[in-house]
């Protein structure tokens, strides 16, 4: 299902730059907010204090001789309290001030000054009413120690410093104000500036057509990202433009190559038909079928350069080892050359060459190089592999003793359908996609083909890169790692694991590496391309040729008895039993629920062929069974698990089995998983098992050889 693009929010802007001018709008609120915040609390407590020292010092300056013969009368309040717009003054009494506390007030030693309230008192709210404030700090003054003496009670009225502090509050909103509009709009004037580039880039990429591959993005004067962005886009444009030349050549090429063997064709059978009477059918019969087979080339040629650009480059999928020396040695030894030719093949090195790569498209290259040099050699053509182990490449020369390629041309000549002058013969020349097939084969090896300096005639040489020589035994075509070599882990692995298993059966089990199970050419790597190699063990099981079907009963009719150490049985134990306490085997968790089968991505030949047996005692499903490779697949909760067994050449005239165990954990689960069994598979688990198909296939021996 195709996921739907995911659309910004209604009220966020749609371009980039009015995103980015909301995003600094609100950093800027927040941030200018908080410290507005914080500088109108800062100023209330001040206003607060300021009010309170005030009403204290005035109260003090005010208490006299005067002061102490306060009487209930309000007129003999002082002036200075009186008069103070800021205070208000009352006579009261002890009780009637303090209420019934007034004992615990005023006891022994306590001061006769005393303030309530707080600064909470001053509301930060920039339209609060100022003569609205409740008088918030007192001051008590009493003349006695009885309930009914007057007290003179001093307030601040907080008017004077609620106005200042709404005065304050608004002029920091403003401030703020102020300060995120011009935020706003330099961040609006500076996106605009750095987002015009990319404006123009858009409108003017908007404009290319396949017809206008000409123009060029405009690439900015600054060194910048969106500067990188441009000359990216105009390099990108630049290929472009030169495959769609080059396609367009090559269709009009290709139509002019295939229009000529069609007139020719038309022509013969046209004048044939013409004159029915005095035409040489068998003749008329024979040229036509010279210029079918010369469309069948060609259109095999075409067909063979769309695959090639299509698989990329450099490196093709699915290529296998191979030994250069013997693929070099096959080829030339089937080629039947002309009488007045002789062909002579020298190779300088010792022992085969290996690589990685593709058998049919190798000997392609050689095979168009041989038939390159054969249209043009006068007496001879020879050729010669050299291997340089050290450097890790191969070069293998082709060279004719003809009239050689000049330096001017020698890069044109691997351009399809190029012919130098003396080639445009239809007798001698070819389809003109040869060389070009061969330059595209070298590459997607990750090779190279060119024409090189020589006394005479024309030298192409070819180098291609090789994997290093592990042994005689490795090099079988496809090369297969044998029981042996020790091969080398890929990654980290126990130190405590041994890699070689005590024999039981007259043939060892041993890790291998990875690359022994990729490097082979296994039906599994269509279908499993998201699963990784966890584990390939040479299994301990030499036979013949088509022994496998021996092996995949075994494995299905399994008997866990047959493990020889109570470790094995009791983890299996465990395990089952953590799942079934975790939900991790539960029935949807497994093949055909959680996850899809494998036999839906099988391909038609796959899938209408045979597919093998399920296994008895695990929870394993068959996928597909052929004559040499088998598939059974499981899944639960924390991964979804192949197990691969193939059937190989082991380099001494026999087969073995070969299992591989290929994984795709499920998240973080899976991943914790997988790693947790690890140690408890190398060292409990694998050794018995193999022992176990070690000693059961011992035991079949006289089976197999009965039936």
């Amino acid at each position: 299902m195709k996921r739907q693009r995911r659309r910004p929010a209604g009220w966020l802007p749609v371009s980039m730059r009015g995103r980015l001018t909301l995003v600094a709008v609100l950093v800027a609120l927040v941030s200018l907010g908080a410290a507005g915040l914080g500088a109108a609390v800062t100023i209330r407590g001040y206003l607060f204090s300021e009010a309170a020292d005030h009403a204290r010092m005035t109260a003090h300056l005010a208490e006299g001789d005067e002061s102490r013969a306060i009487s209930a009368d309000p007129a003999r309040i002082p002036a200075r309290l009186r008069d103070d717009p800021r205070l208000e003054v009352r006579v009261d009494t002890l009780e009637g001030a303090l209420g019934r506390s007034f004992p615990r007030v005023l006891g022994p030693g306590t001061e006769r000054r005393i303030r309530k309230g707080s600064a909470e008192a001053l509301s930060l709210w920039p339209w609060t009413d100022p003569a609205g404030r409740t008088p918030a700090v007192q001051y008590f003054i009493p003349r006695g120690d009885t309930p009914d003496d007057p007290m003179l009670v001093v307030s601040s009225r907080l008017r004077y410093e609620q106005a200042r502090l709404n005065a304050t509050v608004r002029a920091l909103i403003g401030t703020v104000a102020a300060i995120t509009v011009l935020v706003a709009g330099a961040t609006w004037w500076v996106a605009g500036r750095a987002l015009r580039p990319v404006e123009a880039i858009r409108s003017r990429f908007a404009d290319l057509t396949a017809h206008h591959l000409d123009q060029r993005v405009p690439v900015p004067g600054t060194d910048d990202e969106v500067a990188r962005l441009a000359r990216t886009m105009n390099a990108t444009l630049d290929r472009l433009e030169a495959g769609v030349d080059q396609q367009r050549r090559f269709v009009a090429d290709a139509s002019h190559e295939l229009r000529s063997p069609l007139a020719a064709l038309r022509a013969e059978l046209e004048i044939a038909l013409a004159h029915p009477d005095r035409a040489d059918w068998p003749d008329v019969v024979a040229g036509a079928l010279g210029d079918t087979r010369r469309l069948q080339d060609l259109t095999t040629d075409l067909l063979l350069l769309a695959r090639l650009d299509a698989s990329g480059s450099p490196g093709l999928p699915g290529g296998r080892a191979l030994d250069l020396t013997a693929l070099v040695r096959e080829e030339t030894g089937r080629r039947r050359m002309p009488g007045h030719l002789t062909l002579r093949v020298e190779a300088i090195t010792a022992g085969p060459v290996p690589l990685h790569g593709h058998h049919a498209l190798l000997t392609r290259l050689l095979g168009n190089l041989l038939d390159n040099a054969e249209r043009h050699a006068a007496r001879a053509i020879e050729v010669r592999l050299a291997h340089d182990a050290a450097g890790r490449r191969a070069v293998l020369y082709v060279q004719d003793d003809g009239p050689g390629i000049p330096p001017a041309d020698r890069h044109r000549v691997f351009e399809r359908f190029t012919r130098l002058d003396d080639a445009r013969t239809r007798d001698t020349g070819g389809t003109g996609l040869g060389l070009a097939i061969a330059h595209r084969i070298a590459g997607a090896h990750h090779g190279t083909l060119k024409v090189v300096d020589s006394p005479r005639g024309a030298r192409f040489a070819v180098v291609l890169p090789t994997a290093p020589v592990r042994g005689e035994g490795d090099l079988v075509s496809p090369l297969t790692p044998t029981p042996s070599i020790r091969p080398r882990t890929d990654g980290p692995t126990l130190r405590s694991v041994r890699h070689r298993i005590d024999r039981t059966d007259g043939g060892p089990a041993m890790r291998l590496p990875r690359t022994a199970h990729t490097s082979r050419p296994w039906r599994i790597h269509e279908i499993a391309g998201d699963f990784r190699v966890e584990d390939v063990w040479a299994l301990p099981t030499p036979g013949g040729p088509d022994d496998l079907r021996w092996l995949v009963r075994q494995f299905a009719d399994d008997n866990p008895d047959h493990l020889d150490s109570p470790v094995p049985r009791l983890l299996f134990a465990v395990r089952w039993k953590l799942g079934k306490l975790l939900g991790w085997d539960k029935p949807d968790a497994g093949v055909g629920t959680r996850v899809a089968t494998l036999r839906d991505r099988l391909p038609a030949d796959l899938r209408e062929g045979e597919r093998g047996p399920d296994l008895r005692t695990t929870p394993f499903t068959s996928v597909f069974l052929t004559h040499d490779e088998w598939v059974a697949e499981s899944a639960n909760r924390t991964v979804h698990m192949l197990m691969h067994i193939g059937w190989v050449p082991d380099g001494a005239g026999r087969y073995r089995g070969r299992m591989t165990v290929l994984v795709k954990p499920n998240g973080l689960l899976g991943a914790v998983y997988m790693a947790g069994i690890k140690p408890f598979r190398y060292l409990g688990v694998y050794p018995a098992l193999l022992r176990g198909i070690g000693r059961q296939w011992q035991a079949g021996a006289a089976a197999r050889s009965a039936g």
